[in-house]
């Protein structure tokens, strides 16, 4: 190494056994003396410089307007208006600095809100956020021993819902000795139904419905249709009565109550119904009720 190089020759000269440098020796022996002496002393006087050209950069950063926030965009805020977004996810338009904020923070703070499911954050400089959020959309009412909740679409509870806040909802109410196991149950087969009652509309159900449950006898409507679903399998339960809704609403028809068995078999259907002088009516409702397959 040329450094090594160095000290052997002033080692050299220091005891007595000098030789005589050339021009072009002489030059590199200095150079590698300066750069050896005045590297250290350099590296010191340029360590507050780049502390000063950060923090001036920092500051010219954070005062530029060039980045201040301008630009929201904000998708799948169904039930929640834009600047309630905003604010939930904790932004400021017109003062946040896009440099320094950090996507994960942002949708963690979204996150926050009971009603925000979940959200999905981006931040292009200079000046735009992309928020994408899923909204959780109070669709019944849950009625317990411990009081009235929000039920969402994806069958969790939202929040707890004061009396003063109450909308023209559906109420599902709970018998006070339902087990955990009956709620899960009792929600997924309460979303079923409500989808049922949305697809199918019943005359004389503007007024809130009241839907009770018990373990023993399943759902009954208690607001202008009677419908006992029973045991699950829901679903099939479900389907079984679209299908008469879908005959009785065709022919104007004024249902008085439908009964699907407690028991799992989902043709097990009864129907009652105000108008049934036309014979061949009444047999295909029977005939979707399997009153004449004798269950």
């Amino acid at each position: 190494m040329k450094d090594s190089g160095f000290l052997r020759e002033a080692l050299m000269w220091l005891r007595g056994n000098r030789k005589k440098l050339t021009a072009k020796e002489a030059i590199r022996t200095i150079m590698s003396t300066l750069r050896l002496v005045l590297l250290p002393v350099f590296v010191v006087a340029l360590f507050p410089l780049l502390i000063f050209g950060a923090i001036h950069g920092y500051r010219n950063i954070k005062s530029s307007g060039y980045f201040l926030l301008k630009n929201i965009v904000i998708e799948g805020n169904e039930g929640l208006d834009r600047e309630e977004v905003i604010a939930l996810c904790g932004l400021h338009p017109g003062k946040d600095n896009t440099v320094f904020l950090k996507a994960e923070e942002v949708q963690a703070m979204c996150e926050r809100d009971s009603r925000i499911r979940m959200a999905k954050v981006q931040i292009e400089v200079p000046d735009t956020v992309y928020i994408r959020v899923q909204v959780r959309q109070p669709v019944f009412y849950l009625a317990n021993q411990f009081g009235l909740y929000e039920v969402s679409q994806f069958g969790e509870v939202i929040r707890p819902v004061p009396l003063e806040d109450l909308k023209p909802m559906s109420v599902l109410v709970l018998n006070q000795k339902v087990s955990p196991e009956d709620v899960t149950l009792a929600t997924s087969g309460m979303l079923q139904l409500l989808k049922l009652l949305r697809d199918h509309p019943i005359p004389g159900t503007e007024e809130p419905i009241t839907v009770e449950f018990t373990k023993a006898k399943g759902f009954v409507i208690l607001s202008g249709l009677k419908v006992h679903l029973g045991y699950p399998p829901f679903h099939a339960k479900i389907e079984r009565v679209a299908q008469i809704l879908e005959v009785t609403a065709k022919e104007n028809l004024v249902v008085e109550e439908i009964y699907v068995s407690k028991s799992t078999n989902p043709k097990r259907a009864i129907v009652r119904f105000s108008q049934h002088e036309n014979p061949v009516l009444r047999d295909q409702l029977d005939r979707l009720s399997a009153r004449k397959e004798g269950l």
